[in-house]
């Protein structure tokens, strides 16, 4: 069978520091990888910082800014291959009691195929504390001659760009969503992503089909699939918005295909998220749990 398949699940990174105690930074990290063909992929971190729990101080202008010093870095094995450490400034506030907003960072990490060890440290650069410090392990391979998809970026919203700045990428300013949870007040789940190598599936045109699926037993959600045709370019752009108004609470995975015009399935990108939506029943079907193992738990005593 010569149809080849690239099944990955993203890696999405969320790194907490604890508010145990008050006024403790709080901050989130997301992370996902892309290509640029014919140079080499790279590795993108979205950081939010909670803006209520960082140490302000009162500038010059008389107004006041919080300061997060941030360092991140990067190993393949034991090597370290990047390093940087940065400061992350807060918007201005008139009043640090109310109204105070979280700020967001991303970066870019050049970064071969390979499998690496990334690690990040915060600290509230205007208070005493030790560093909040987490790692993670980035798998990043970006074949040169099949169809691939990179990771699944989600977004808080997407807007064309005006001026070009750290969230702009193709045109666009693309928000991160740093989190894979929907509450029952989100209509929408919106994703970013993208297709190299299409023009190693034999035809000028292509499909790229998305949808949700439960995360238990794969079955598709039938009225959350869609596709878009596409046309062969180097890098073909799928962003999209999806409501998701009626979708019940549960687990599920955000799935991306690339097909052929034979309709084979060429590649392959999924990402977990969860859903709480108390206010619509679930659709349960009669098999949707058949293929579910009991045998290691303690519903196997139970055979009546």
């Amino acid at each position: 069978m010569n149809t080849r398949y690239i099944y990955s699940l993203v890696l999405v990174l969320l790194i907490m520091v604890s508010a145990t105690y008050a006024n403790s930074v709080q901050a989130y990290l997301s992370s996902c990888t892309f290509n640029i063909p014919g140079k080499s992929p790279y590795l993108e971190t979205y950081l939010s910082v909670d803006g209520k729990g960082v140490t302000y101080i009162k500038k010059n202008n008389g107004k006041y800014q919080g300061n997060i010093e941030v360092s991140i870095l990067v190993k393949r094995d034991t090597v370290r291959v990047y390093r940087d450490k940065y400061y992350l400034l807060s918007p201005e506030t008139d009043d640090t009691s109310k109204n105070l907003k979280d700020f967001i960072d991303e970066q870019r990490i050049p970064l071969p195929n390979g499998d690496y060890d990334l690690t990040i440290s915060i600290a509230d650069k205007n208070k005493r504390e030790h560093p909040f410090q987490g790692s993670a392990r980035i798998h990043i391979n970006y074949p040169d001659t099949v169809p691939a998809i990179s990771d699944i970026e989600l977004l808080a919203s997407f807007n064309k760009s005006n001026q070009k700045n750290i969230l702009s990428k193709n045109g666009y300013d693309l928000t991160p969503y740093i989190d894979n949870f929907y509450s029952q007040y989100d209509n929408s789940i919106k994703f970013y992503a993208e297709v190299y190598n299409s023009r190693y599936l034999g035809s000028d045109k292509y499909l790229v089909k998305y949808y949700i699926e439960q995360n238990y037993n794969k079955r598709i959600m039938g009225e959350y699939s869609h596709f878009i045709k596409m046309t062969v370019e180097d890098v073909n752009v799928v962003m999209v918005e999806l409501p998701i108004d009626s979708l019940a609470t549960g687990n599920y995975n955000l799935v991306i295909e690339v097909r052929n015009k034979k309709d084979d399935l060429m590649a392959r990108k999924e990402l977990y998220f969860q859903r709480s939506n108390p206010k619509v029943n679930p659709n349960i079907k009669a098999n949707d749990y058949a293929g579910i193992d009991v045998n290691s738990t303690f519903v196997r005593n139970y055979n009546n």
